[in-house]
């Protein structure tokens, strides 16, 4: 299996070329060793060979034979001197006096050249390295024998056979090991780079990229990413402030709109002939897009306040206290615009031992976020809106759940964007700009927590997951 990480990858990678290197080097060495020894074992018999036609050359044929002693030591190796027509003269060791070592096709190729064989040798049949050839007893011919053991040889072999293929294995897993940590002393830099770019964020302006000290490519590439980061925090800086602008000099115009609005309304009230006619209901229709609007510009300068962090100083929140206050303006407002409330809204907290769960951050933009999530369940709900506020040992949870349809799959991936509205599959043909969510989530990671968004088997949960306590000190 291929590691993912690329520390991984390379210590696999030196891992497997230095095993390749080794095996291949093992071959090599094993090989080398074994010819070095055939070549040992070779001159040792063409020296034996030799001393022992020279010996014979200077004995008495009559001096020779298996039933007088063998003229020749007894030694760890072995020798025979047979007659052309294959009979023993003399062996050692003795045990050889009666078998004839080689075979007649040997015997016959030994009469005239001098040859290697291997062999094994009665009578326990030890494998065995043999030098064979034709030589003078006296001025009679013989054939000699000589020859070694192969055993202790065979054992040699195998003992560097053993230990190359353990060590080899091992060497590579050593040096695959040494490249893990040699890549991770390599990639730290980068590691410390990725690390400064988790702790980037865009309510605190101004942070960039440490310039590695791991090299200059490493450097030049902090560079790079820094002055990517500088054009990025520029246009943001740009989209920030004319969405202020924009907001601040929309308020205005709208104020005055929906002042001229309202007084042809109340005109068009006074007159009976107006009073139910199209024009009333045109004035209506008019007044409502008016306030649509200018609910979408306050919301347009919360936003982009709240993304700039110009939220109010933090401070300790009671989170139970503050939900029921966004939960019951919420509600309040709902029924302003639905004429009735009919769904049915509870809350619950269950904080620590004091009853309460407090956290570090605005009141007033926690409580937004907090209203912006329950109306968004009032305005999608069948029947029922739970509130439940509670933490863990790290987090505050703010949850509202609702019984309505879900969000669509293919919007439930980006319901916290900008202007993302899912209104058909809601089930609602109430105005939604879009921007409600968007501002929970803007809130939520302007103190450092986050927003999710899921569907549930009895409705859609959306929560707020805050830390209990920040950096920031109130």
């Amino acid at each position: 299996m291929i590691p993912r990480t690329l520390q991984g990858r390379l210590a696999l990678t030196f891992g497997i070329a230095t095993f390749a290197v080794a095996a291949l080097l093992g071959v090599v060495v094993f090989a080398q060793f074994h010819t070095a020894l055939g070549t040992a074992l070779d001159d040792d018999l063409s020296t034996r060979f030799g001393s022992l036609s020279v010996f014979l050359a200077q004995t008495d044929v009559a001096a020779v034979g298996p039933t007088v002693a063998p003229v020749l030591p007894e030694t760890e190796s072995f020798a025979q001197v047979l007659r052309p027509d294959g009979k023993v003269l003399t062996a050692s060791p003795r045990a050889l006096l009666s078998r004839q070592v080689l075979s007649k096709s040997e015997l016959r190729t030994a009469r005239d050249e001098t040859d290697t064989l291997v062999r094994r040798i009665p009578p326990e049949e030890e494998l065995a390295r043999l030098r064979v050839g034709p030589a003078r007893l006296g001025n009679a011919r013989v054939v000699i024998v000589v020859g070694t053991g192969l055993v202790q040889s065979v054992k040699a072999e195998h003992r560097l056979a053993l230990v190359l293929a353990l060590g080899l294995p091992m060497l590579a897993i050593l040096v695959g090991i040494g490249g893990w940590f040699l890549a991770g002393a390599v990639l730290a830099p980068v590691r410390s780079m990725v690390a400064d770019a988790d702790e980037l964020a865009a309510r605190e302006p101004g942070q960039r990229l440490s310039i590695s000290s791991g090299g200059e490519e490493l450097a030049e590439l902090a560079r790079r990413l820094n002055h990517l980061l500088d054009r990025v925090e520029s246009a943001m800086v740009h989209e920030r402030a004319f969405l202020d602008d924009a907001s601040h000099e929309l308020r205005t115009p709208i104020a005055i709109m929906r002042g001229e609005v309202e007084l042809a309304r109340m005109a068009a009230s006074d007159d009976p002939n107006t009073r139910d006619g199209a024009v009333a209901r045109a004035l209506d229709s008019t007044l409502e897009e008016v306030e649509r609007l200018d609910r979408l510009a306050g919301n347009l300068l919360v936003l982009a306040r709240t993304r700039a962090g110009g939220g109010g100083a933090p401070r300790r929140v009671d989170l139970g206290a503050v939900a029921r206050r966004a939960t019951t303006n919420a509600g309040r407002a709902h029924r302003i615009v639905s004429g009735a409330l009919e769904i049915d809204v509870t809350i619950q907290v269950a904080g620590g031992v004091d009853g309460t769960v407090v956290a570090l951050g605005d009141e007033t933009g926690l409580e937004r976020a907090i209203g912006n999530l329950v109306d968004n369940a009032l305005r999608h709900a069948r029947n029922r809106v739970d509130v439940y506020v509670s933490s863990t040992e790290q987090d505050a949870i703010i949850e509202v759940r609702d019984d309505g349809p879900g969000f669509s799959d293919a919007i439930l991936p980006k319901v916290f964007d900008r202007f993302t509205t899912d209104d058909a599959s809601r089930g609602t043909s109430a105005p939604n700009a879009g921007l409600g969510l968007a501002i929970v989530d803007a809130i939520a990671t302007a103190h450092g927590g986050r927003a999710v968004a899921e569907n549930g088997p009895d409705g859609t949960r959306v929560w707020i997951k805050l830390p209990i306590s920040t950096r920031r000190e109130p």
